[in-house]
């Protein structure tokens, strides 16, 4: 017991759960043992448990614990750690093969064992026979009848228990079982990103690496705003020895002083020169875990590196795997949709197809950069260029990204990463050979957009937007149309007569709002069918320093378009509209 016992109650009521989390600090009442492992604890009437409860903060006089329910608590120390989740399924699993296997041999061992009855009752039958040559014979058949079966099953057991033990033991063994982070932007040369550890879901084990070679984290204090994050995290304490098993250290995180944050974590170092790492969550502030660029060893980890089949003439459109991950969609601001992702640590093996709930889905080309754009990760990657046509075949395109706290819309694709093979299917859809992006792009995700044709033509089922506010010749105010909810397809008026998206820069002191969006490209024509245009709004030091989500735009028979607008990324922002021929009225149309 590391802490006084506190008890937590509310009155009237019975209900101990809480809709949010309560936070305590414990005071230490005994020096924390370096190798042992604290938990926040409360009593369940017979044991102390960790249900519902996680160590935020520690320090080497107080830890701050967190709950989701009220009982009696308190802070307790395991000098034995137990294995985790992981190490028992693989224990569970190992025992199950171990026992499968002895009830094999023992089954062999008795039918062996009724074998030598049978063969007892043989040689006993022989004993009647008094010659030397008979009683030498009898000898023998004792001989196959008891001690070959038993050699032959106990030599087998021996060495299957001794196997499975060993087995056991490297699987349970973290340098065995971890996984590798090669991320670049943890080196402590690495500046200028806001990346946040706490977005992450953390797993057990993991080993750090800088462009495939082995590093391990700064035992001294780091610089605020290195390592990728405002934050740092480093060791505060010498890496263990091999000897020393697995460890438990505090890490720091660098502000204002060296240590203004704590968390601990656990260490262990294995042979081949390199160190295992048990990372947590660090709860409450933007801090990352750094690899010291200093420590690179010169034998490079295990890896596995994506190459292209050229041998398999199966049809992608026919083979691939769904990639049905909700939180690649790209429609969310930097400040909310950042959640952690890095397809850098998935194994990508052969053709993928994108589903967005249940919605066929495609990588999002380039026309889809827009200021503040993230679909899951850090930086979000497009396709350089259109998608293929079906008659074109198994294509090559490149992936950019940009970061996705950018405002500055000229920077869209300032990353490369590796290329990609794309290929058109029949039935509307795309399929592609995914690979492992370039390391050196921080926290990239491959963005998807949802791929669907309407079952209607928009130019016969639009809504009217004859709102002359829009137009560019217009001034003040402060319309958004961020506020607006938008549904379907529009077709742009100005007092009763057609109008459309300007092609061009529109001065902002000429609009009544902060930002006037306008189409980044030209409109289609009738054969074009649906297109995708970009959208751009100025900034006043340029055209399209704002780009915001992507509109499709359809031509229509009698001069004019339709639009499917989408809300704007922020305020102050609004669609507007231009002349761009004789003014035609509604009923000239024929409408």
């Amino acid at each position: 017991m590391m802490s006084a016992v506190v008890s937590a109650t509310l009155p009237r009521t019975n209900n101990t759960a809480l809709p949010t989390p309560v936070n305590f600090t414990l005071k230490h009442i005994a020096e924390i043992d370096p190798n042992g492992t604290l938990s926040c604890v409360y009593w369940n009437n017979t044991e102390w448990v960790a249900d519902g409860c996680e160590l935020l903060q520690s320090n080497n006089s107080h830890n701050v614990c967190s709950c989701v329910h009220l009982s009696t608590f308190a802070l307790i120390i395991e000098t034995h750690p137990p294995l985790d989740d992981d190490s028992n399924t693989v224990m569970d699993v190992v025992g199950t093969i171990a026992v499968v296997v002895g009830l094999v041999f023992l089954s062999l061992a008795l039918l062996t064992f009724a074998f030598s009855v049978l063969l007892f009752i043989q040689v006993w039958n022989l004993t009647k026979i008094r010659s030397k040559q008979e009683e030498i014979k009898r000898k023998r058949l004792v001989v196959i009848g008891y001690v070959v079966p038993l050699v032959g099953v106990g030599v087998p057991l021996l060495l299957l228990t001794t196997i499975t033990k060993g087995m056991a033991a490297d699987l349970t063994d973290p340098c065995n079982n971890y996984t590798s982070l090669d991320q670049p932007w943890r080196g402590t040369n690495a500046t200028g990103l806001y990346i946040c550890d706490q977005y992450f879901t953390w797993n057990g084990w993991y080993r750090l690496l800088y462009y495939g070679m082995s590093v391990h984290m700064p035992e001294s204090c780091v610089n605020s705003w290195k390592c990728g994050s405002y934050y740092p995290l480093w060791l505060n304490g010498p890496h263990p020895q091999i000897t020393d098993g697995i460890v438990t250290r505090g890490v720091c995180g660098s502000w204002s002083n060296c240590c203004y944050w704590s968390l601990s974590i656990q260490v262990k170092a294995c042979p081949g020169n390199y160190y295992v790492y048990k990372f947590v969550s660090p709860v409450g502030f933007c801090g990352a875990y750094c690899a010291d660029v200093n420590t690179i060893a010169p034998n490079a980890a295990n890896s596995t590196v994506s190459s292209t089949n050229t041998t398999d003439n199966s049809d992608p459109c026919n083979v691939y795997t769904v990639l049905s991950d909700d939180w690649r969609k790209l429609d969310s601001l930097y400040y909310t949709g950042y959640s952690g992702h890095d397809d850098t640590l998935v194994e990508w093996s052969g053709w993928y197809r994108l589903y967005l709930k249940g919605s066929s889905a495609q990588i999002a080309e380039s026309a889809w950069c827009s200021s503040y754009m993230t679909c899951g990760g850090y930086t979000p990657l497009l396709l350089g260029g259109t998608h293929p046509l079906p008659q074109d075949g198994i294509v090559t395109r490149e992936i950019f990204g940009s970061y996705s706290y950018v405002t500055d819309g000229s920077q869209c694709g300032s990353l490369k990463s590796n290329p990609i093979q794309v290929k058109a299917c029949s039935g509307n859809y795309s399929v592609y050979r995914l690979v492992k992006p370039a390391l050196s792009i921080p926290i990239p995700t491959y963005c998807a957009v949802v791929f669907s044709l309407p079952s209607y033509n928009p130019c016969n089922n639009y809504t009217t937007l004859n709102q002359s506010w829009r137009g560019i010749n217009e001034t003040g105010g402060n319309n958004c149309d961020n506020s607006l909810t938008w549904n379907g397809w529009y077709r742009l008026l100005y007092y009763g007569m057609s109008v459309r998206m300007p092609e061009s820069c529109v001065n902002r002191s000429r609009y009544s709002t902060d930002i006037a969006l306008w189409l980044n490209g030209s409109h289609p024509q009738i054969t074009d069918g649906i297109v995708t245009r970009g959208v751009c709004g100025n900034s006043g030091s340029s055209c399209c320093y704002f780009r915001f989500t992507p509109i499709r735009v359809k031509a229509c028979p009698g001069n004019y378009y339709v639009y499917e607008f989408v809300r704007p990324n922020f305020c102050n922002a609004a669609y507007c509209a231009v002349f761009w021929q004789k003014p035609i009225e509604l009923h000239d149309a024929g409408l």
